[in-house]
């Protein structure tokens, strides 16, 4: 699917990517030209970063170099392995691209933690989920703590900011997609069955609270992952990543 995209950094400010292969899969994913430039740490392993110079030279990316204590004093993440990028924002995609894809569509429901956001995003790709919404407001946006914790899942997922989760869920559900919550107070996932040639939504709530109510009442179905009782709740993106494992191999006719 091709979709329009607007970029924009968070809060005014550039974002970095720290590592070898984060900044590779920016470069080769179609958003090197977000890349503002490139900083090689001198005595970092050359190998390592001799492919990442030869896409940012082919994309025309710049290349500074710093002695090990100036980019250690610039970038002090551990993360770095010698190589970070500024990137001018995320591409976030146009809401009609996201909500018009074919296959599943999964909204976060204000999840606030990056990482979880990260992990999510990983989990979305693996499990073939066509595109990810969230919202403006009380939510984590991508940051490059999410495009790590994404292991590069992020710029590969059609992903929407929105400024309302219930009306845009309205909004799907008018346009034939049936909604599913999850919620520990739902129907038992192994007993439901899904709807036959349905184009689905998922939608996972934010950390310790779960689904809104507005967000219930939009839902078609409210499912919950079984466990021991030993155990009060799941973390949201495990939750997350076996919701959108059963929904991918249900909806695929092998189960």
């Amino acid at each position: 699917m091709k979709h329009r995209e607007h970029t924009r950094s968070e809060g005014g400010n550039t974002l970095l990517l720290e590592g070898t292969h984060a900044v590779e899969e920016a470069l080769t994913s179609g958003r090197a030209g977000l890349l503002t430039e490139i900083y090689f740490r001198d005595g970092a392993h050359e190998a390592r970063l001799e492919e990442v110079r030869k896409l940012a030279e082919q994309h025309r990316v710049p290349i500074r170099r710093l002695d090990a204590e100036s980019f250690r004093r610039r970038f002090p993440d551990r993360h770095a392995q010698g190589i970070t990028a500024l990137l001018r924002g995320f591409p976030y995609a146009d809401w009609l691209d996201a909500a018009n894809v074919n296959g599943t569509i999964l909204v976060l429901d204000h999840v606030q933690d990056p990482r979880n956001v990260g992990a999510i995003l990983r989990s979305a790709l693996a499990f073939n989920c066509a595109a990810v919404v969230m919202p403006k407001d009380r939510a984590a946006p991508i940051t490059d703590v999410t495009i790590r914790a994404s292991a590069g899942a992020a710029w590969h997922l059609p992903i929407s900011r929105i400024a309302n989760v219930a009306q845009s869920l309205s909004a799907l559900r008018d346009g034939g997609r049936w909604i599913v919550g999850a919620d520990a107070r739902g129907k038992p996932l192994d007993e439901w069955q899904a709807p036959p040639g349905q184009a689905l939504v998922l939608v996972v709530g934010e950390e310790g609270r779960g689904l809104h109510d507005l967000t219930r009442k939009r839902c078609d179905e409210i499912l919950a992952i079984r466990h021991s009782p030993k155990l009060a709740s799941l973390n949201v993106s495990v939750a997350a990543a076996i919701m959108l494992y059963e929904l991918d191999r249900r909806t695929a006719g092998t189960g």
